[in-house]
């Protein structure tokens, strides 16, 4: 649920894990040579693989399905759902599937588009009839249940306020905060992932099922698959219910009010025939859950016109992999992660494999991508076929690129400041007080190496990483590709003057109204003066400082430059007993 679009959220930051992965990292254990057809191999090889990569993330537990066709071939359980009692993870131990979710809601919408009873390309507002929000970019008509599910609808990525509480606020108590809040982008022209965009397509399913969203998902959805152990309350509980951690910490997973973004609880047993339906084209067991045409179309890439979202391909809920199993069958699916949960689905339909794992951790490391892509190949190559890693053609040749990379840029939640070094055609690039070196190669893209203590070099985790700037849309980026593909670093800043009012702002900020998960509340809020712009340092629970250029608009309001998560969305200030009070996503910070 937590960003679900994470491929470099925090570019240092992945910068940093990838020199310490490519310095510490376990060897796998050897793969079969030969298993066609059989899955003791893969199990084996999987059972070895699983701990390690593990103990390299600090997770406690995990879960993991792998399915062929209408069979679950294989599950098992790693670790512990509850360490302290020494209760061990198995294949039926209940977890928190995170934004794994949206793909039930999608098919929630399918279904009732099926009936006659919602349009994809109809305004929102037919369904939800209370439905507000404010924007800058002419009406609101676009704001259809396609561009929700596309992440293309331009609504803000969350309302951190409330959404995770012991008592829990309704679904429908977003549109009070919608009322108030701003569109971030215009519809069908960017990808901005959005949990909100996602609640709102399920308040449309709540309205015209006529009864609670969780309950018509377990009547529509879940019980068709006879997803017993599965509901979506939002509330994970019971006996088999995993506790969540954060590394060694125990974390509590409180209950959501975004449950059609992130609510599913859930088992690798009973996502497995969520995975034969799809592979069964919507059949499951004799009955059809979804029509053949209606899954298809949930595959259909949406963001082909979108030239600013590079290679990311994404359809109705389904993101898109940029590769191919055996250079043949396209791979969908979804990551999730909650406040100590994570989870990773993925399938080629038309192959008719999948793999499913849940885990009681915060996967910092990418352990579950990891796992999962090679249990694809392993998978694969059960039919007796070689897995070639297959790149799908990318939009880089599109690209008006330029080898000046010098200015200030606003990247995913931080910002990168790029410098000529004054003695060659070399860049210093700065972010989270870590630099980088950007050394010119061909066709106005840069190597990077990292400098630490003086001294630059490059980890082989590192060689296929380039940079470079380019023109998108008329407005100027920094692009980096890994292994050809391209993805977004950070948006060129304009400067802007300083104001008297908005320098009255700068300050210290402390937070009047914290979540109850303590690992997603911003300790404060530091609002500064660069040369050039005013930024903010976001002081997050673990005491880590992102940077986040912003834009004011008038007098009291401003929205974070950049891309990624919360860029564009609109901070207020307002004065409330003589003091200015900074509202963001349903949070209120005070200055001191």
């Amino acid at each position: 649920m937590i960003n679900a679009h994470s491929r470099l959220r925090r570019i240092p930051l992945v910068l940093i894990t990838l020199v310490i992965s490519g310095c510490a990292s376990l060897a796998p254990p050897k793969i079969p040579d030969n298993f066609a057809g059989d899955y003791t191999p893969i199990t084996e090889y999987l059972s070895a693989l699983i701990p390690q990569q593990m103990k390299k993330a600090g997770i406690a537990g995990l879960s993991i399905a792998l399915v062929d066709g209408d069979k679950l071939v294989w599950s098992e359980g790693f670790g512990y759902a509850d360490v302290d009692a020494k209760i061990a993870a198995t294949s039926s131990t209940l977890y928190r599937a995170g934004s794994v979710s949206k793909l039930f809601n999608a098919v929630a919408v399918m279904q009732l588009v099926e009936q006659g009873k919602l349009d994809l390309d109809a305004p929102i507002t037919q369904y939800v009839k209370d439905f507000s929000i404010n924007s800058r970019f002419g009406s609101i008509d676009d704001i259809t249940l396609r561009s929700l599910l596309s992440h293309q609808s331009g609504m803000p990525s969350d309302i951190a306020g409330g959404m995770f509480s012991k008592n829990t606020p309704s679904l429908d108590s977003l549109l009070g905060n919608w009322a108030t809040s701003h569109v971030v982008k215009p519809a069908n022209t960017h990808f901005n992932y959005s949990n909100t965009g996602v609640s709102l397509s399920g308040l449309a399913v709540q309205s015209v099922a006529g009864q609670p969203y969780d309950t018509h998902l377990k009547n529509a959805v879940l019980n068709p698959l006879n997803m017993q152990q599965s509901d979506f309350t939002g509330n994970l509980q019971g006996s088999n219910a995993a506790k969540g951690y954060n590394g060694k910490r125990e974390v509590a997973e409180l209950p959501l009010r975004d449950t059609p973004a992130g609510g599913l609880n859930t088992t690798v047993d009973d996502l497995s025939q969520f995975l034969i339906a799809v592979h069964g084209k919507g059949q499951y067991a004799g009955t059809e859950l979804l029509s053949e045409s209606s899954l298809s179309e949930m595959f259909v890439v949406q963001n082909t016109e979108n030239l600013i979202d590079l290679n990311l391909r994404l359809g109705l809920g389904w993101f898109h992999a940029n590769r191919k199993l055996g250079g043949r069958y396209s791979v969908v699916g979804h990551d999730g992660r909650t406040v100590a949960h994570s989870a990773n689905l993925v399938t080629a339909p038309e192959a008719g494999l999948g793999v499913i794992i849940l885990s009681n951790s915060v996967d910092n490391a990418g352990a579950l991508g990891n796992i999962s892509r090679k249990a694809m190949s392993l998978l694969y190559q059960t039919k007796g076929l070689p897995v070639l890693d297959y790149q799908k053609p990318n939009r880089v040749d599109q690209l008006q690129t330029s080898a000046d990379l010098a200015g200030e840029y606003a990247g995913p939640f931080n910002l990168i400041e790029i410098a000529p070094d004054g003695k060659s055609k070399r860049f210093n690039a700065t972010a989270m007080d870590m630099q980088v070196s950007l050394r010119p190669e061909t066709d106005n893209w840069h190597l990077v190496k990292i400098t630490i203590a003086g001294l630059s070099f490059q980890p082989g985790d590192l060689k296929s990483l380039r940079v470079t700037r380019a023109r998108i849309d008329g407005n100027e980026h920094l692009i980096g590709t890994d292994s050809g593909q391209p993805f977004l670093l950070g948006d060129l800043i304009e400067p802007y003057p300083a104001t008297d009012i908005w320098d009255k702002r700068i300050g210290e900020y402390t937070l009047l109204n914290p979540m109850e998960v303590d690992d997603f509340n911003l300790k404060g809020i530091h609002f500064k003066r660069h040369e050039n712009f005013y930024y903010v340092e976001m002081i997050e629970s673990d005491n880590s400082i992102a940077k986040r250029p912003l834009m004011p608009l008038n007098d009291n309001e401003f929205i974070f430059l950049g891309t990624g998560r919360g860029i564009g969305e609109t901070v207020a200030l307002n004065l409330s007993d003589g003091k200015t009070v900074l509202t963001y996503s349903g949070l209120n910070f005070i200055q001191k």
